[in-house]
């Protein structure tokens, strides 16, 4: 796995948006794991299947972009992720992954239009990451997009949930997810 970077450590990335998410970033993937694998095969499985030059996963997070490119193609993948808190994930499914393919990935840790990537992907994924980004990064994020891309490639955007409100107090409890000696930890009990 190869990580670039276009800023210094003395000079970290200012966007407000960069770390939203450090509050949730230690149990991301506990919480949404598996069905969030499944929903990312669903909606990108054909299009990384079909890419010829290089997938590009925007926002890569805890990684269920990246790994699908990998073992969905036979393609370079550019993974960018500027959130400190993502970029040393424990439970990264990349590394999990053979030799040959982490050799395909190349982790930017700042965000894309830092990369300065310019035509290396024929398939460009946001995934559960445009909600994150205030609309000075979503305006900087397009042009970076179309840089990046080949002639011809193809821009996979999920958008965010509705910017309303529910009217009243909405509450989604989630299920437990045992952790083996962890969870006991966590909850106390030893």
């Amino acid at each position: 796995m190869h990580s670039l970077s276009s800023r210094s450590p003395a000079h970290p990335t200012s966007a407000p948006s960069g770390e939203a998410c450090t509050v949730s970033a230690e149990f991301h993937d506990v919480l949404q794991r598996e069905a969030d694998a499944a929903h990312v095969r669903q909606l990108y499985g054909e299009a990384v299947g079909n890419a010829r030059v290089g997938v590009l996963d925007i926002g890569t997070g805890t990684g269920r972009v990246t790994p699908l490119g990998l073992t969905g193609s036979d393609v370079n993948v550019h993974a960018d992720e500027p959130a400190r808190s993502m970029q040393r994930h424990p439970d990264d499914p990349a590394r999990v992954l053979p030799a040959d393919a982490r050799e395909r990935i190349t982790v930017h840790p700042c965000t894309l239009p830092e990369t300065g990537l310019r035509g290396v992907a024929g398939v460009a994924i946001c995934h559960n990451t445009l909600a994150c980004l205030d609309p000075s990064s979503r305006r900087r994020l397009h042009p970076a997009v179309t840089e990046a891309l080949c002639p011809g490639g193809v821009f996979l955007l999920q958008l965010p949930p509705a910017a309303r409100l529910p009217r009243v107090r909405t509450v989604h409890p989630l299920p437990a997810q045992p952790l083996g000696a962890v969870s006991r930890i966590m909850c106390g009990a030893r």
